[in-house]
């Protein structure tokens, strides 16, 4: 399924502004992923992908859209 997460590293002095005041909330979807797992393997794919919400991009501000990174 094409599903993804998204992993973000924070430096140790943002930890507590992050944890404290930028999450609003969190969703466990232990059991979305149980059944979508019960459903690809009794060959149910495309139903399985309806358990879980549809992505959509996440809004970029116009001047950051052509901006790249630094490189490490």
């Amino acid at each position: 399924m094409n599903h993804y997460s998204i992993q973000v590293g924070i430096g140790r002095d943002l930890v507590p502004a992050f944890s404290d005041d930028w999450v609003v909330g969190l969703t466990d979807l232990t059991p979305q992923v149980g059944k979508a797992a019960a459903l690809i393997q009794t060959g149910r794919a495309a139903k399985a992908e309806r358990v879980f919400p549809a992505e959509r991009a996440y809004p970029l501000p116009r001047q950051l859209e052509n901006r790249r990174s630094p490189r490490r």
